[in-house]
């Protein structure tokens, strides 16, 4: 067989076998899906190996480090010395910015003792 007739006959081996119209645009948004699951699953693994290194004990103050309050927080003291230094008040005020209800004065008391009793890495916190 020529090498022209072989590649006709894989193209059409292809053309019957890769899916056209919505079967297609189905098998990419699949395959997309697919790709950004994998890479929010990496983020969030990334996250929590960054909370047990540095703040263990940030998940005992929040239930999950997705919520608003527990990400503002990561966003703008993301270190128990960068708590320890705000103090519980300034925790507050940066809340009061982006959460207009639920907002708990014990929590961020709560967030501050376990800060000052943290058992995370000191070293290496400019890489961080």
């Amino acid at each position: 067989m020529c090498r022209d007739c072989a590649t006709r006959q894989r193209w059409t081996v292809l053309c019957t076998l890769s899916p056209i119209g919505d079967y297609a645009e189905l098998r990419e948004a699949v395959k997309i899906r697919d790709h950004i699951s994998c890479r929010i699953q990496r983020i969030q693994a990334k996250v929590h190996n960054w909370l047990d290194r540095y703040f263990p004990e940030f998940l005992q103050v929040f239930t999950s480090w997705e919520g608003k309050a527990a990400l503002e927080t990561l966003n703008h003291f993301p270190l128990p010395q960068d708590i320890i230094e705000a103090g519980a008040t300034q925790i507050l005020t940066t809340w009061q910015k982006k959460i207009k209800r639920g907002l708990r004065p014990k929590r961020a008391m709560e967030l501050v003792e376990q800060a000052k009793h943290s058992v995370g890495l000191c070293e290496g916190i400019n890489m961080a």
